[in-house]
């Protein structure tokens, strides 16, 4: 049987071998490359099944390992894990964007690496019959195979029957049965996981058009976390043999939705991060900033309670209320009297110290 072949790109020589040994012991083939201009010869020489990278070196970072290796078709599939310094996590959603499957921190425990090592790899040979055979270069998704995938998603709502939740009511619980994928026709809908003791924890919040449900379809075992309107939405209900049918006769739908299923992937892993490292004042912060970048607009109104920002940041809404009004006297958001909050400076939540 072969053996996945991983290769390692660390400046620190200690490091470096450490890692090495612990993938070689776990029967691993691995190479080594001393920084990133060696590191991007050694992976379109020998075309791995993941990458473990450095995020700060000398001659190239591994923001431009990855964006080099993203470029080339041959490489652009290959699963890209970073390796930070906490220190650095905040510049890991650059990371992400561009297209890395995970993260590790260091320093870092052999068996959390390993089984991150392993979880990826099998999702990679597990996507890969989806876009052809894996002894040939991988399908790369270009903006109008995107355009196209999209606009057959959309098509698809057409199909759907609509639905109207109100009052923060169920569409549907973690480990559900899946059914169908869902179209936000109008309102807002809430992601969020329950622990055991009964907290809740805010995964995402979604508006007008945004489809959700998707990656259950694929990952198997239910839904993997609650939906629930936010506190109304109208939802389009497709039921999943129709999405399959799309998801068969359009192969650039698979890779948007597999790059898709990553980055939501590694963003609840960011925010469960936050929510473990982060003080208050910057968990509010970078939530503030995710959800008026969905906006999209220069002046962000985000109509949210303070319950629901409490539940998404994992602290009270007495607490939430304390640092908007913080926040409101430096200048960085605006509290209208009628309710919302108004982002006035990006730069400066960005710069809230954690």
């Amino acid at each position: 049987m072969r053996k996945p072949l991983v290769i390692v790109i660390e400046d620190q020589l200690e490091v470096r071998e450490n890692l090495m040994e612990t993938l070689e012991l776990a029967e691993y083939r691995v190479l080594g490359a001393p920084d990133g201009h060696e590191g991007v010869k050694l992976v379109r020489a020998n075309k791995p099944d993941l990458i473990l990278c450095d995020v700060m070196m000398p001659k190239l970072d591994g923001f431009g390992v990855l964006e080099l290796l993203r470029k080339d078709p041959v490489t652009s599939s290959v699963p890209f894990i970073f390796l930070t310094a906490r220190a650095e996590r905040e510049d890991l959603r650059r990371g992400m964007n561009l297209g890395a499957a995970d993260y590790v921190t260091k320093p870092f425990f052999q068996d959390e690496l390993l089984k991150v090592v392993e979880l990826r790899i099998q999702q990679a040979e597990e996507e890969a019959p989806l876009v052809g055979n894996s002894s040939e270069p991988k399908m790369v998704l270009s903006s109008q195979d995107y355009e196209v995938a999209k606009v057959s998603l959309d098509q698809l709502s057409n199909e759907g029957r609509n639905r109207v939740y109100t009052d923060r009511s169920a569409i549907y619980f973690s480990g559900d049965k899946v059914h169908s994928v869902y179209k936000v026709a109008s309102g807002r809908v809430r992601l969020y996981l329950e622990t055991e003791f009964g907290k809740i924890l805010t995964i995402d919040s979604l508006g007008e058009g945004a489809w959700f449900g998707l990656e259950d379809v694929f990952a198997g075992g239910g839904h993997s976390v609650s939906a629930s309107a936010y506190p109304d939405a109208e939802i389009v209900l497709v039921d999943v043999a129709k999405y399959l049918d799309l998801v068969h006769r359009n192969p650039s739908l698979v890779l948007n939705q597999a790059r898709q299923m990553s980055q939501d992937l590694a963003l609840r892993a960011e925010q469960l991060m936050q929510i473990a490292y982060f003080s208050v004042r910057k968990r509010i912060a970078e939530f503030l900033l995710r959800s008026a970048e969905r906006l999209k607009t220069e002046i962000s109104l985000i109509d949210l309670r303070r319950e629901d920002i409490a539940e998404a940041v994992g602290t009270t809404p007495e607490s939430v209320t304390r640092v908007l009004t913080e926040f409101r006297k430096d200048g960085l958001v605006h509290l209208p009297s009628a309710g919302g909050i108004e982002v006035v400076d990006v730069d400066g939540l960005a710069d809230v110290p954690a």
